[in-house]
């Protein structure tokens, strides 16, 4: 009895298998030879359907499973293709990287938002260079437009731009010639303080008269403690 019941059982999963195989078989026999991208949605319901089979069941569909995978991979090179026309046409849209001002900055940035979006394969097909030396000269442009007397409220200001710098691509970065402006920013921050304790140094010396006298010991006196006071890092701005 149990052997006549395993072959049964066998049996109604041979019928299973071949139940599932074929409605797969259906779906891909009814994709046209010549893909399109119109047909993406009707290529994707019979890889998922194939896909959702047992290694027994696609067993079945070896050569309708070469038909798939071939018009699969011609699918995905249209789609390549299509979606570098379209990101191509964003980039020519751009304006000429001379006439490049910060009010365009948000399209820059739209643009290449959708470029970093883009598969590998998209990116490498394009011609970047435009969109790059968009990028680059925004970043040039923002760096400019740093005020001249940097204190403490514009490092956000600065963060922002660095941060952007850092995360852009190699070939950016190599196109981008004010930069050292934006590091000195920072050296400027950084020495702020050791700035403000100088000054304060270098106003007691003002309060020296031209003509010393007698009376002028104290003032002199006051001005060599408060420079002596200062660490060497201080003094070099005095």
């Amino acid at each position: 009895y149990q052997q006549k019941l395993s072959i049964i059982q066998e049996l109604q999963q041979q019928a299973t298998d071949i139940d599932h195989a074929n409605a797969v078989r259906t779906l891909i026999n009814a994709l046209p030879q010549e893909i399109t991208v119109a047909h993406e949605a009707q290529l994707n319901e019979a890889v998922t359907a194939y896909d959702r089979l047992t290694a027994s069941q696609k067993e079945l569909l070896t050569s309708e499973y070469a038909i798939l995978s071939s018009l699969a991979d011609q699918l995905k090179t249209l789609l390549n293709e299509q979606k570098v026309a379209q990101l191509q046409e964003k980039i020519s849209t751009l304006p000429a990287t001379a006439s490049i001002t910060l009010s365009h900055k948000e399209a820059i940035l739209t643009v290449y938002e959708t470029y970093l979006a883009a598969s590998s394969d998209v990116k490498q097909t394009i011609d970047r260079q435009p969109l790059f030396k968009a990028v680059a000269m925004l970043i040039d442009l923002q760096i400019g437009s740093l005020p001249t007397n940097i204190t403490e409220t514009d490092r956000p200001a600065l963060n922002a731009i660095r941060y952007f710098y850092q995360d852009a691509d190699a070939a950016i970065q190599s196109l981008v010639t004010n930069y050292k402006k934006l590091e000195q920013a920072y050296v400027t921050l950084e020495n702020a303080p050791l700035v403000q304790k100088a000054n304060a140094v270098i106003a007691k010396s003002n309060l020296i008269p031209a003509t010393v006298t007698l009376t002028s010991a104290s003032i002199i006196e006051a001005a060599r403690a408060a420079y002596e006071s200062l660490t060497a890092a201080e003094k070099a701005f005095v």
